[in-house]
């Protein structure tokens, strides 16, 4: 059985994106995102009924629409070939100059769009700047650990070398205690015996 799709939304350049697909992962996997884009806040799941809706009628499909505006989402296009493109500039300088509106909006979509690119490289270079911020911590870790274990080592050599010598000690004084101990016996012995002798 399909997995049920789910529509996600991300921006990348110049253009916001939108995919229908059945996890983060391949949404991430259609649009080539790091996978951190949703752990950062920069992809999410989409609510806005229309572009729910048009992602829908295009399962696993990006869909695009220029960054800043509000228009329908539409399928990705395939990037122009250089003839083409020469035949659109073409088109573009024979064309009659645009409204004042119309060059408004441009500006607006290219300021637009320059700003989510900054935007976008900013938070890569951040997300650089943390992944070796964890990196370092890390070793410095692993080098504490190095540290305290190899003290503990050291320490337990020093205990054992200590123990062995009470235990040494330990052994002499008790040879000590039983030869005191036999000397006792056979002095008391003696005397005992000088004592009975005088008395009788």
């Amino acid at each position: 059985m399909a997995r049920k799709l789910k529509v996600y939304q991300t921006s990348q350049g110049f253009y916001d994106l939108a995919v229908a697909a059945p996890s983060m992962k391949a949404a991430l996997e259609a649009w080539g995102a790091a996978s951190y884009t949703f752990e950062q806040g920069h992809a999410q799941e989409s609510t806005d009924a229309k572009v729910r809706e048009a992602a829908l009628k295009h399962p696993n499909v990006v869909l695009r629409r220029p960054v800043g505006t509000s228009g329908p989402f539409q399928p990705k296009s395939e990037t122009p070939s250089p003839a083409s493109r020469e035949q659109q500039k073409t088109r573009l300088t024979a064309s009659p100059p645009k409204s004042a509106e119309s060059a408004r909006i441009d500006r607006d979509v290219r300021g637009a769009a320059k700003k989510s690119t900054e935007e976008q490289r900013e938070r890569e270079k951040q997300a650089k700047r943390d992944a070796q911020a964890t990196a370092r911590a890390n070793q410095r870790r692993m080098a504490s650990v190095a540290r305290v274990e190899k003290e503990l080592e050291n320490a337990q050599r020093d205990h054992d070398e200590i123990q062995a010598k009470i235990d040494d000690d330990r052994a002499s004084l008790q040879r000590r205690a039983d030869a005191e101990e036999k000397r006792w016996a056979l002095a008391r012995s003696s005397l005992e015996g000088k004592l009975r002798t005088l008395r009788e």
